[in-house]
């Protein structure tokens, strides 16, 4: 390397002169470059100086380059325009080419385009490729020659084909432009760009990148987009570059998220007065992305962007005003931006303000006003905003409801690069909610997106394959897909995961694995498995009990809001398992959920303050909880509250506020019992004056108004002693009203005859009494035959043959008649003969499904109750083939309003049913659910026990047995067994054999599964059948097993088939016989008996 400059001179004695002038060149240019030294463009232009005043040419070009640009010296274009010339007239067709420039763009001398152009075409002479691309450009632009695409394209086009990698790029423009007339060819402008930027062209690099990001001539690849972008960054420094590249790191696409890179670039891209780099530098000193928080210089980078008008900038500004940041709140210069931003196009300021309008920031929330800015962001292509207006539509937030429109924008926003938005065009084609309902297209979307890294589409397609929908069942899978979620620490996939390991769902059912994965997903902040673990806590599922813990767990979850964990905690306080039993607890925590929405719990809250201790506060509580009710509008509350208020509930009595509430209940609604209601407390008059008149009068109305009706009515209220005198009396009253045409009289004249007296209650206080009269009774059902309820008590009569010959047909007949009169509850009676086609009626399920609706929209109290009961157990047996219900969801959703309206009317074995229906549509994909709904259908199990519905004690056992909403306790499993197997519940007696079994106590037991068996129970015929092969108890008699294992498998009993299955493959009581063993396996399988599926493998793995 040459010593400084100030020592050359000694240094070169004697060498010849142009290899001196060739060695300032070559250590100016390695100053120049800083190759091999330092760089000094300083010491550069001095060397390149002293060898251009010798005219060597090349130094003379990088001379006038430095001047200029004005580097190492101050720039002067005159200066340059000056060598240039000087390297022109030495014949430098590169000096030609730089003076030529000069000429075009007026730098450095007056302006002359057609000076400009006669150097082009004179450096083109000497073949200068360089002058073809500028002569060419002079074409494009009409600058000293005629606009001509053509022949730009063809000067392009010949520098090309002779190396000039910069006109391959102007080429390419022109080809992607579709300059010339030519239709645009996005493939054949990036195949020009790749060649070019292969070979080193900076200029290829930018548009090339630009090909990648857009997938304009070549499949989009925003990897190879970012490769090139950062090329043209940092090689051949393009400021738009740098602003690109600081976007791809600042949002992590393709590279790791970094602030600081972005703020790097942005910074650098801003330094070379790009408008929206100054922009986004701004918004990273707001959000301190990168850099610390500075308010001030994120306002004057706003202020310098928007000098160049740069619309963005403008909300910015006005985003600072608005809010105070930076400078003085100013409303109206906010506004004013806003709207200049607006006017100017700027999607980001329908962007800012529809944010502000949809949170209500530095604004009154206005959800509509939002929308509509959203959707105008949205139609510009803002892609956050096409997903946000999807997300109104889909809610109905600000606009209305319209899952189509949503599902365009979810797709647009899709296919603009937003994964949430796929996501939910996903849910949708799996829901069919604004497109044709398509799971396969939706796993298929699923598993698209997951390929992008989404962990909420992995969830869901985790889910799919978890259900088989829209695939093949597939657990394992399943649970891989949540297994790499929860190594990634997503609290909902752990949770999930805990599910699998907690029922066994395609693993080894693991409690304390199941435990430990909720307790991961708590410590994640996840509220449901907070309650899940407590449920683990609470049963010692996986760890060791502890009620505390679990109490804990609870309580924290319902902090949260969580609806089941505020019930177990209310069931905890209620039971007083392990911990002290607070009903007062109890209550405050069911009312907490009964008031987020969970009214099934009124029965709890009865209960609750039924047993609460006598105070103030439970008692106002209990009259705000009825309050509450009534004004809600649920049946029968204002007798239930006019009876609190009449007869006292903890509260001083209310009669005058009884009778109010009653009249007002008769001024908004005609109700026969609401008469009967208050013309009885009137005709009692506790604590009012009795008011015999009005009393007599509601209770006739109560009936009927005609003349004979009200002797009826009066007869009945002088019976019941109600109105004094004797009550003999009042049967001559009803005989007289009888004989008056009085079918009311003629049905409670039947009733007395038939029952042999009247009593003041049912069952209680017989206020007289006469010898039963079958015949009578009969006779005045038939003279009052034109009602319809004596119609139906002659059909009772008919059909048990009660005072008459037993006559289904007669029995149906007057059925028949009543239901055509309208009698509900003949409607409802006649339902079981048409659904059979029996006994002179044709089958008629759509007539019995009619009959069915209309009792139940007649009927009220407990007729209304036992209809409604029976109804849902036609659609249970018969709507899916009446096409009744569009979905299963549906179907439960109906039978569940029907068995939960029996029940609040009292019909026990409703309960019963409705409890069975909670405990069935326990959400299988949500463990969460579980404990509320099993609780709930526990309780109702219970109530209906207690009613003396005999399977309802048979479910409190089973409840009991296995821990199914309560605790476990064998004890009171073993205790409702004996009461139920006692009234000759089948089921019952073969639980309570298994139980003694295991007590070994096998005497009782196969007495008890003798009679099981006798009685139809399958599970009985099995179990016995164990018995007869063990030889407990009685002699070992395989042929008595299969002959058990038969009659169960023909009842469709699974366990039955298995069995028999086995003796036929192992020769056990039978012949071997493997092709019926096989069948019976498949049989078996079929309704999803795990071991037979085993054992069809293993049958399969031999061969067959």
């Amino acid at each position: 390397m040459l010593p400084p400059a100030t020592h050359v001179f000694p240094s070169l004695v004697g060498v010849a002169r142009k290899s001196v002038l060739t060695a300032w060149y070559n250590f100016a240019t390695a100053l120049d470059e800083g190759l091999g030294t330092h760089r000094s463009a300083i010491e550069a232009a001095s060397f390149f100086s002293r060898a251009a005043s010798a005219d060597h040419l090349p130094s003379i070009i990088r001379l006038a380059a430095l001047y200029e640009a004005g580097l190492g010296v101050e720039q002067d274009p005159t200066r340059a325009f000056s060598l240039y010339a000087r390297a022109a007239a030495l014949g430098s067709v590169q000096g030609t080419v730089a003076l030529a420039r000069l000429y075009r763009h007026g730098r450095g001398v007056h302006k002359d385009v057609n000076r400009a152009v006669q150097l082009f075409r004179s450096a083109i002479d000497c073949d200068c490729n360089d002058a073809r691309v500028d002569l060419a450009e002079c074409y494009i632009a009409g600058a000293g020659v005629q606009k001509s695409s053509a022949e730009a394209i063809a000067l392009y086009r010949a520098a090309a084909a002779k190396g000039s990698q910069l006109a391959k790029v102007r080429l390419a423009e022109c080809l992607q432009s579709g300059t010339g007339g030519a239709a645009p060819d996005d493939k054949a402008a990036f195949e020009g760009y790749w060649e070019a930027a292969c070979e080193g062209e900076k200029e290829a690099f930018f548009p090339l990148a630009d090909c990648f990001d857009k997938g304009a001539g070549v499949e989009q690849c925003l990897e190879s987009a970012f490769e090139w972008y950062f090329r043209a960054a940092d090689i051949a420094d393009d400021p738009r570059a740098k602003h690109i590249v600081a976007d791809f790191y600042f949002d992590g696409v393709v590279v790791q998220k970094s602030y600081t890179d972005a703020v790097k670039y942005y910074k650098q891209s801003a330094g070379a007065g790009l408008a929206a780099a100054k922009t986004a530098l701004a918004d990273c000193y707001l959000t301190s992305s990168g850099v610390n928080r500075d308010e001030k210089r994120a306002t004057e980078l706003y202020l310098a962007a928007m000098e160049s008008a740069y619309a963005d900038a403008f909300v910015g500004m006005a985003e600072c005003y608005l809010d105070g940041v930076g400078v003085d709140a100013d409303e109206g210069k906010g506004l004013y931006l806003f709207e200049r931003a607006i006017n100017s196009g700027s999607l980001r300021a329908h962007s800012a303000l529809a944010e502000r309008f949809f949170y209500g920031i530095g604004c009154e929330k206005d959800v509509a006003r939002a929308a509509s800015h959203y959707r105008k962001a949205a139609d510009g292509g803002s892609v956050p905003d096409q997903f946000a207006i999807a997300k109104c539509y889909f809610q109905g937030v600000g606009v209305a409801q319209d899952y189509t429109t949503a599902v365009e924008y979810f797709r647009k926003a899709a296919k603009g690069g937003c994964v949430s938005a796929a996501v939910r065009l996903a849910h949708c084609l799996m829901g069919g909610k604004g497109v044709p309902e398509d799971p396969v297209k939706g796993r298929e979307l699923y598993e698209k997106v997951m390929k992008l890294g989404d962990s909420e589409a992995k969830l869901s397609l985790a889910h799919c394959y978890r259900l088989g929908k829209g695939c093949i069942l597939n657990l394992s899978h399943a649970r891989n897909l949540l297994l790499e979620l929860s190594e990634s620490d997503h609290p909902i996939a752990t949770r999930h995961l805990a599910m699998f390991y907690s029922r066994g769902l395609g693993v080894k059912q693991d409690y304390a694995k199941a435990a430990s994965l909720y307790e991961k997903a708590s410590r994640m902040g996840d509220v449901v498995s907070k309650r899940c673990l407590g449920k683990h806590y609470r049963l010692g599922l996986g760890v060791e009990t502890n009620m505390t813990k679990a109490m804990d767990l609870y309580k924290e979850a319902a902090l949260k809001g969580d609806i089941a964990a505020l019930v177990n905690v209310a069931l905890m306080y209620d039971r007083g398992c392990e911990i002290e039993r607070s009903v007062e607890g109890a209550l405050l925590y069911y009312e907490r959920a009964y008031k987020l929405g969970k009214e099934t719990l009124r029965g709890n809250i009865y209960t609750c303050y039924a047993n609460a201790s006598s105070n103030e506060n439970i008692a106002k509580g209990e009259l705000g909880f009825l309050q509450d009710m009534y004004i809600k509008g649920h049946r029968n509350i204002a007798k239930r509250l006019a009876y609190v208020y009449y007869y006292g509930r903890g509260i001083p009595v209310y009669p005058a506020r009884a009778i109010s509430l009653l009249e007002e209940a008769l001024k908004t609604r005609e109700s026969d019992s609401v008469k009967e209601l208050l013309g009885l407390f009137l005709v009692e008059g506790r604590g009012i004056p009795k008011n015999l008149l009005k009393g007599s009068v509601l209770l006739s109305e109560a009936c009927k108004s005609n003349r004979a009706s009200a002797k009826a009515t009066q007869g009945l209220c002088q019976v019941r002693g109600l109105l004094g005198g004797d009550p003999q009396k009042g049967v001559s009253l009803l005989e007289e009203a009888a004989e008056d045409g009085s079918t009311r009289a003629c049905v409670l004249l039947g009733d007395y005859f038939y029952h042999g007296r009247f009593e003041q209650e049912k069952g209680k206080n017989t206020l007289l009494e006469t010898k039963p009269d079958l015949e009578k009774a009969i006779s005045y059902y038939k003279k009052g035959s034109t009602c319809p309820a004596a119609l139906y008590r002659l059909s009772m009569c008919y059909g048990k043959g009660l005072g008459v010959t037993m006559s289904q047909d007669q029995a149906s007949g007057f059925l028949r008649t009543a239901a055509k009169m309208g009698c509900a509850h003949s409607q409802s009676a006649l339902c079981p003969y048409l659904e059979d086609g029996v006994h002179g009626l044709t089958q008629d399920m759509k007539m019995s499904l009619a009959y069915h609706e209309n009792a139940v929209a007649r009927l009220s109290g407990q007729r209304k109750g036992r209809v409604m009961y029976n109804f849902g157990l036609f659609l249970e047996k018969h709507g899916q083939e009446l096409k009744y219900f569009s979905s299963p969801a549906e179907r439960d959703e109906k039978l569940k309003q029907l068995f939960q309206g029996a029940s609040e009317e009292g019909t026990g074995q409703a309960t019963n049913d409705l409890a069975i229906l909670l405990e069935r549509r326990v959400n299988a994909d949500n463990e969460e659910d579980e404990t509320s709904a099993t609780s709930e259908a526990f309780g109702m199990f219970l109530e209906a026990s207690e009613t003396g519905i005999i399977r309802a004690e048979t479910n409190v056992g089973i409840c009991y047995e296995m821990g199914i909403g309560t605790y476990g306790d064998m004890t009171k499993a073993k205790h409702y067994y004996e009461r139920a197997a006692l009234r000759g519940d089948a089921m019952a007696e073969n639980n309570l054999a298994l139980l003694l079994e295991e007590a070994q106590e096998y005497g009782r037991a196969v007495a008890l599964l003798t009679k099981a068996a006798s009685a139809g129970d399958s599970n009985a015929m099995v179990n016995l059948g164990r018995f007869h092969e063990k030889g407990q108890e009685m002699a070992v008699s395989s042929e008595s097993a299969v002959k058990l294992y038969t009659q169960a498998a023909e009842l469709q009993n699974s366990d039955g088939m298995f069995n028999l299955a086995s003796c036929h493959e192992f020769g056990i009581g039978a012949n071997k016989h493997r092709e019926r063993a096989l069948d019976y396996y498949k049989q078996a399988a079929k309704r999803g008996h795990t071991r037979a599926r085993e054992r069809l493998k293993l049958f399969e793995n031999d061969g067959d």
